[in-house]
Formats: structure tokens, sequence, C-alpha cells
């Protein structure tokens, strides 16, 4: 485990730098493991690449990471090439986990709404991340989804159609159900199912979900010019 000091706001960053062959392939986390809005992920994502001479890096986005990697894709090009997202909400509508998170105030939410998760998460059998959700805060577990869950101009959809790189996506076949399934194709946009995998793709069927990530990177993937929704306003 490394660190990285990111001066606004002031404190450090943890990632992992692994080993591997070119090129570098971030993976950004859902929500429940950092700060408080979608922008600020970007812009410490952004921050760490710059201090560490990365351009051009594959980058992975899982739930709420996906909007935070196509903030960074719009805000900074230049870093990212390509973009793969898993299940990345495209609209700020209520999810399995921000929508009960946002039932709470935020003070009720750090009294009792944060331990009701946390058990929920185990109860459900997801133990990997109740320990994430449990060892996070719950004031930026809240603030963060009240940022997901804000109104955006241009929204996360927008931004995704003026992305100058090559994109792709990823869905866990028990997610079949989510029209947004059906959005990427018509726009030109590959995705590509993992069979017996839900949202959490990565730790149902990790092997799957790697061989489905790797087909992205090696993929002839469209490229798509960008256009103004790319801009943040």
């Amino acid at each position: 485990m490394q660190s990285f000091f990111w001066n606004l706001p002031a404190g450090f960053l943890r990632f992992l730098d692994l080993s591997g062959p070119k090129p570098p392939l971030v993976l950004v986390h859902g929500l429940g493991a950092f700060s408080y809005a979608i922008d600020d992920h970007a812009a410490s994502i952004a921050a760490l690449l710059d201090a560490r001479g990365l351009r051009e890096v594959a980058v992975l986005g899982h739930s709420m990471g996906g909007a935070v990697a196509i903030a960074l894709a719009c805000t900074r090009p230049d870093l990212v090439a390509p973009l793969v997202l898993a299940e990345a909400p495209l609209d700020p509508t209520p999810g399995v986990v921000s929508g009960p998170t946002l039932a709470y105030s935020e003070t009720d939410f750090a009294r009792r709404g944060h331990a009701d998760l946390v058990r929920l998460l185990v109860w459900q059998g997801d133990e990997t991340y109740a320990g994430a959700f449990q060892t996070a805060s719950p004031i930026a577990i809240h603030r963060t989804a009240g940022s997901l869950l804000a109104p955006r101009s241009p929204t996360p959809r927008e931004m995704l159609l003026g992305l100058p790189m090559p994109h792709v996506s990823r869905f866990g076949s028990r997610s079949l159900a989510d029209p947004d399934i059906q959005w990427p194709p018509e726009h030109g946009i590959p995705v590509r199912i993992v069979s017996r995998a839900g949202h959490d793709m990565m730790a149902d069927r990790p092997d799957a979900f790697a061989a489905a990530v790797g087909a992205a990177l090696v993929a002839g993937i469209r490229q798509a010019p960008c256009d103004p929704r790319c801009t943040q306003g």
C-alpha cells in the first residue's frame, strides 16, 4: 500500500501499485471508500496520475466509480484511454446503496443508518462490501451518496456521449433488467455481459470479469468525437 498527499483537501490517498504489462490500468471503486463529491474523486485521481507522470491510462470504474471515471475522462481526456464502465450510474437516480443511505438524514445515518446498512450487507452475503462500508466514515458515505444523486449538468450520460476516447460497458447477467443495458449499443458503445454475476461482478466471478475487461482493452472500440457535452458546466 502506497500513499499520495493531495492538498485539496489536505489528506493522503492510499493506493496499490501492482506491476504488469502496459498500458497501466486504474481501478476506481464504488460508493463507500473516500471523499464526498464526484468531482473531488475525479480531481484526486487526476492529481495522482499527474504526480506519477501517467497519461492515456486505461480506467475501469465500477458503480459510482463509473461516474467518477466519466468525470475524469471528461475533464482530463489526456489521462484516459480507454474507459471501461462496470454498471456505472448514468443518471442521478437512487441505487441499492445510495437510496437507503439517503433515506436517513446525515445525522441519523451516522447514528444508526450506517450500522443498519452494514448489517444489511452482511445479511445479503456481501461481506467484502460490508467491510469497506464498516471502515468508511458514515459522514463521507452520506455526502458522497448525496453528490452521486445531485442534479448534474451535463449528466454522466451526456458526458459519456461526448468522450473522445474508446469506451465500453460491462454488466452482470443478474442485472439484465437494467434499462441501461440497451442504451449503450444504441449509441455505438459496446456492451458485454458477465454471466452468472450481479452488480459486484468482480467478486461474483473474478476470472470472467477479468476476461471481460481484458477483451475491452484489446478490442477495436469505437472512437467518438468530442463535443460540448464533455465540458463541465
